[in-house]
């Protein structure tokens, strides 16, 4: 078999993101939130309100804030897709919210699986650290229905230098995708 073939892919890919969004000429525009710097998931979602309705079609997590007592994933998936919802009612623009699912893989396969139980939209998930394996184990979940959006932290040490490590086009372009990503960002 192929070494290509052994690997899902995209389950959504740009095309399938920007089909949701009904966005299909003009640059998407995306957003963070930052819970790592002491917001409360109820700040957070008021953030990401104001974002969604001014025009952002992609609201992401933080990539260094996971599922913390400070803002539990569940806690930031239930009030941020509530004002996500109003946003979109308002605007008449579907948007996505990628929350921050990066943990330890089975625990970040139980995090995947409840937010997406619980309504999120999107995942986020910091690529390189929580591994190629565990983004392909996201891909093919069937109960993991939503695009996959990943982050491209750690990059740099892999393919800073120019004498070792990888392209970054390769690291980022084909590994990603094959892997299962839908949008790196």
């Amino acid at each position: 078999q192929n070494f290509v073939e052994k690997f899902p892919g995209p389950r959504f890919g740009i095309n399938g993101i920007r089909k949701f969004l009904g966005v299909s000429e003009r640059p998407l525009l995306n957003n963070m939130v930052k819970p790592s710097t002491g917001i409360t998931p109820d700040q957070g979602a008021e953030l990401l309100y104001q974002a969604a309705l001014g025009g952002t079609d992609i609201i992401k997590d933080d990539e260094v804030m996971g599922n913390t007592e400070l803002s539990p994933v569940l806690k930031r998936v239930e009030l941020y897709m509530k004002k996500l919802r109003k946003a979109e009612r308002e605007t008449g623009e579907k948007k996505l919210y990628a929350v921050n699912i990066t943990d330890e893989p089975e625990k970040c396969l139980k995090l995947a699986e409840a937010a997406v139980y619980n309504g999120v939209n999107a995942l986020w998930v910091n690529f390189l650290p929580a591994g190629i394996g565990l983004i392909t184990s996201l891909c093919r979940n069937p109960k993991i229905n939503v695009p996959i959006l990943a982050h491209l932290d750690f990059g740099g040490a892999l393919y800073g230098s120019p004498w070792h490590g990888i392209s970054s086009s390769l690291l980022y372009g084909k590994l990603a995708r094959l892997a299962g990503v839908d949008l790196l960002c």
